[in-house]
This record gives structure tokens, C-alpha cells and sequence, in this order.
């Protein structure tokens, strides 16, 4: 019996931050970001989501 589906997984993450400078964030190319990836100075939310893929779907 043979997998047909791999492994998934999705992981959210929700920030609130107080930024006292620009940030810029680098994610990952399986990454999306809510907001531009430049943050400015100030108070802020956003959500990193992660898509996580793996196993031997055939």
C-alpha cells in the first residue's frame, strides 16, 4: 500500500507587535505574508502562514 496524499501541514502564525524601527522580513519562498513585507515604525498585526509539504505522493 502505497501513500497517496504525503504529508501536510499548515501552520498559522499571528503576530502584534510594537515596532520601534522598520523590520523587513525575509520569508520563506513557501511563505505568505499577510502584509508587505516591510513593517513600519508603529503597532502592528499581521499572519505568517507556513504550507508544509512532504512524504511520497505518487
Amino acid at each position: 500500500c502505497l501513500t497517496t496524499t504525503g504529508t501536510r501541514t499548515l501552520i498559522e502564525q499571528v503576530f502584534d507587535i510594537q515596532a520601534n524601527e522598520s523590520i523587513l522580513i525575509h520569508p520563506p519562498s513557501n511563505t505568505d505574508v499577510s502584509n508587505a513585507p516591510l513593517v513600519p515604525v508603529g503597532n502592528h498585526s499581521f499572519i505568517i502562514t507556513h504550507a508544509i509539504y512532504g512524504g511520497d505522493s505518487k
